[in-house]
């Protein structure tokens, strides 16, 4: 008797967590979702964005200045950070980013820094919060 549950635990117990894994392997599936651009200057851009997808962290948020849209992916990023909240401010060259969490860079930013501003309940403004209804996936504009 003791054998007949070991075997079916064995075939039961891999079936039930590879079942509840959503394992996409082919990550062309995975679709970039731009939450927030902000124009910084004349050429560039800031971009906050996710992967969304079965094999992303959709908690995992990206930031990249670039001067297009279409050149924004997770390999470009300058940078990534957990618990992003809402653009807290640009001035001159850097962008704050009032977040939870701190934002690890992936890259040297040429000439626009990305910085982190500690999130509190007192700096955390309504008006700033992204708006949905502006979000957009990238490869809706951008074909690859």
């Amino acid at each position: 008797m003791r054998n007949k549950i070991k075997v079916i635990l064995k075939l039961i117990i891999p079936s039930i967590v590879v079942g509840s894994c959503n394992v996409n392997l082919n990550p062309k599936g995975n679709r970039i979702l731009i939450v927030e651009e902000k124009k910084i200057n004349d050429s560039d851009t800031f971009f906050w964005f996710r992967e969304t997808g079965q094999i992303t962290h959709e908690s995992i948020s990206y930031f990249q200045i670039a001067k297009n849209r279409c050149s924004v992916s997770v390999k470009n990023a300058d940078a990534y950070c957990n618990d992003p909240v809402q653009v807290y401010d640009i001035k001159n060259d850097t962008v704050f980013v009032l977040a939870i969490s701190e934002i690890m860079p992936m890259k040297k930013s040429e000439n626009i820094a990305i910085r982190r501003q500690p999130y509190s309940n007192e700096l955390f403004d309504v008006a700033k919060k992204p708006d949905r209804t502006k979000q957009y996936f990238l490869d809706s504009l951008c074909k690859n």
